[in-house]
């Protein structure tokens, strides 16, 4: 499949006072920095618009979009713009799409359209979604007309890994000549060696994070070591992109094994997780005509445990683990229950939901109950309804709301964030589906 994101340029929109960006039709200098390679494709038959290129892959590899593809862009581009600047649109979605499709259905396929964005007394769409006629399922062309919703939805991301040391291997001297060789790493060494690597394109953000080194024979004895990483794109500014980049960055400059690195580096190679696999197609009551349905409540548990033995991805994950540990909560989201399974690799043993939580009591923040839970249970609760929001619309090619990730192990796909030095991974819906289909 061939999947391109970019963003609509109008040159006519574009605000120049100091500090300001157009609410739509204008990108942000911050925004820029969110690939290091942009295109910018341009027509004559054109000439208000520019596309501005993000990224392109031709199943999952990275290359550029052809110049009649670009073409079939910025028509759609366009139309959408003309059309805006008519005073077709409104705030109303669902009009909009149908006035896309009536228009321009020959041509393309509408795929998706984000909420209608209001630029004066004009409106457009935050995002369209499209691909050339009856080719969906090979093509897939996001544009962006809003800054801001670029940057809260553009899920793609790089990150540059400066290590504390470049001769990585010395990670496996003894304790105290990692000591001494950390404490002799100057701050402006880091600064010059990001400085070349960044080059010639400023980075989104960086980051400093502390990993802990601890001997191998006596893991009473530990550094603190720095690793800074520079980013492009808001999506990868998370703690669980970090160190997936760093493992990464590692395991492609050194002679050791992932298991011996786990040794001396815990915190950056050990998951401490628990996948959470709702049971999404359990339902109560049915979807409706015009309600939503609400899923069930029970838990039938040989079911939860046939689906979790597909959903359950990673190291050491036999179906024999998840037998032994998996759990089961109804939560604050339409009653959903899940099933939870602790990671085999968990620090100190916990792998089971309750050892973690066991003051979880499954209700809202308006029962009188509610606050009984400790503070950190609490927060738990609130970010898992948000995840599992989040999950029920998250496909392999969707948005990723910032502050999580999105996980893909052998094909399963995963809302993912961490909290309290656990990492949570709640299956999507799209997964659940495909795996019970």
């Amino acid at each position: 499949m061939k999947i391109f994101k970019g963003f609509a340029q109008i040159g006519p929109l574009t605000d120049n006072a100091p500090k300001v960006v157009a609410s739509v039709g204008e990108l942000s200098t911050r925004s820029r920095t969110f690939a290091r390679d942009l295109t910018e494709h341009t027509h004559g038959d054109f000439l208000g618009e520019m596309l501005v290129g993000f990224s392109h892959r031709t199943d999952d590899t990275p290359d550029r979009i052809s110049d009649a593809d670009a073409y079939k862009v910025l028509k759609a581009i366009n139309w959408v713009y003309n059309q805006a600047r008519l005073s077709k649109f409104t705030e109303n979605q669902v009009d909009f799409q149908q006035q896309f499709i009536a228009a321009m259905g020959a041509e393309y396929d509408l795929i998706g359209s984000g909420s209608m964005i209001a630029f004066g007394n004009y409106w457009a769409p935050e995002f369209i979604e499209i691909a050339p006629f009856e080719q969906s399922g090979e093509f897939r062309w996001k544009v962006w007309f809003a800054n801001e919703s670029f940057e809260n939805q553009y899920d793609e991301f790089l990150i540059l890994v400066i290590p504390p040391i470049e001769e990585l291997d010395r990670f496996f001297d003894d304790y105290n000549d990692v000591k001494e060789m950390i404490a002799n790493v100057e701050q402006s060494d880091m600064f010059d060696r990001l400085r070349i690597a960044v080059g010639d394109y400023p980075q989104t953000t960086q980051r400093n994070d502390v990993f802990t080194w601890q001997d191998r024979n006596d893991k009473t004895l530990k550094v603190d070591t720095n690793w800074v990483t520079a980013h492009y794109g808001l999506a990868g500014d998370n703690l669980d992109a970090v160190k997936e980049a760093i493992r990464d960055y590692i395991m492609d400059h050194t002679t050791h094994t992932r298991d011996e690195w786990a040794e001396i580096f815990p915190d950056i190679f050990t998951s401490t997780e628990f996948i959470i696999t709702p049971l999404w197609n359990d339902y109560a009551i049915p979807n409706q005509v015009r309600e939503t349905g609400v899923y069930s409540g029970n838990i039938p548990f040989q079911k939860a445990m046939a689906l979790c033995h597909r959903t359950c991805k990673g190291v050491r994950y036999t179906d024999l683990h998840i037998d032994t540990v998996i759990s089961g909560i109804v939560t604050t989201h339409k009653s959903a229950s899940a099933a939870i399974v602790g990671g085999p690799e968990n620090r100190d043993g916990i792998d089971m939901f309750y050892e973690r939580y066991p003051d979880y009591i499954g209700v809202p923040p308006l029962h009188p109950d509610f606050m009984r839970m400790s503070e950190e249970t609490r927060n738990f609760v609130y970010m898992l309804s948000k995840m599992l929001l989040e999950a029920e619309e998250m496909t392999l090619n969707s948005g990723v709301p910032q502050g999580f990730n999105r996980v893909v192990r052998d094909g399963v796909v995963y809302i993912a964030k961490s909290y309290k030095k656990f990492l949570y991974l709640v299956v999507t819906k799209y997964s659940v589906e495909q795996l019970e289909a």
